[in-house]
């Protein structure tokens, strides 16, 4: 199988592990791009990955198929909110050009909510990848 980063090149979904206080770990397919070496996705600051982030910045990254099946190795990484608005939008263009009206679907019902959209950066800590 091929190893960190590079595995995810070409891929639709990532499923991002994260960590309850107790050790569980909980994994979710994210659609993401990434640059400059780091993946970054969208989700709603409502989202438990977002509260598990904040608490614990440990977490594992797999490309995966839709439903969240892997199609790689696991690898190690750490994750982060991103912040400033300039970086927030710039993502958020890419993820348009890359998911295109699908993207812009979810965005559309997501308007719905009361929650914030919140942007995860991911970092490998494998080299190689």
């Amino acid at each position: 199988m091929q190893e960190g980063r590079n595995q995810f090149s070409g891929k639709r979904y990532l499923s991002l592990e994260t960590y309850r206080k107790n050790g569980e770990g909980m994994r979710t397919p994210l659609w993401f791009v990434e640059e400059g070496g780091i993946f970054y996705a969208q989700t709603l600051s409502s989202t438990g990955k977002v509260k598990r982030v904040r608490r614990q910045p440990r977490v594992r990254l797999v490309p995966c198929g839709r439903r969240g099946n892997p199609e790689g190795g696991w690898v190690e990484g750490e994750a982060w909110i991103v912040r400033g608005a300039q970086k927030e939008n710039r993502i958020d263009e890419m993820l348009n050009r890359k998911y295109g009206v699908a993207r812009r679907l979810i965005g559309v019902a997501q308007g719905f909510s009361k929650a914030e959209p919140v942007i995860i950066g991911m970092r490998v800590h494998m080299e190689g990848g």
